[in-house]
């Protein structure tokens, strides 16, 4: 990098840095084919007695802060003129993430 101009520093770490946070809920991610966020699309969370319906934000991000349980998520409406695959089937892990 110096060969190219950049000063170049560094720092030896002390082990105590900040570690990244676990995820504290299911995120799913809702993007068009062309790889950009689609607004107003619902899923259902489900257990076996239980689903929770949500809509994607703005950003495409759908955040369900349930517990943690193995969920089977169900595509139940898009937005006007988007197409999507009515086979559709997700189940997610039993722990946070995305």
């Amino acid at each position: 990098m110096r060969s190219w101009g950049y000063e170049v520093t560094w720092e030896s770490g002390d082990g105590d840095q900040d570690t990244p946070a676990a995820p504290q809920s299911y995120r799913q991610s809702i993007i068009d084919q062309d790889n950009a966020p689609v607004l107003g699309v619902i899923l259902n969370f489900c257990m076996d007695t239980v689903c929770v319906t949500l809509q994607s934000d703005e950003n495409g991000m759908i955040d369900f802060d349930g517990e943690q349980d193995a969920y089977h998520i169900q595509l139940l409406k898009v937005p006007e003129g988007c197409d999507f695959d009515p086979d559709f089937d997700l189940n997610t892990n039993y722990a946070y993430g995305e």
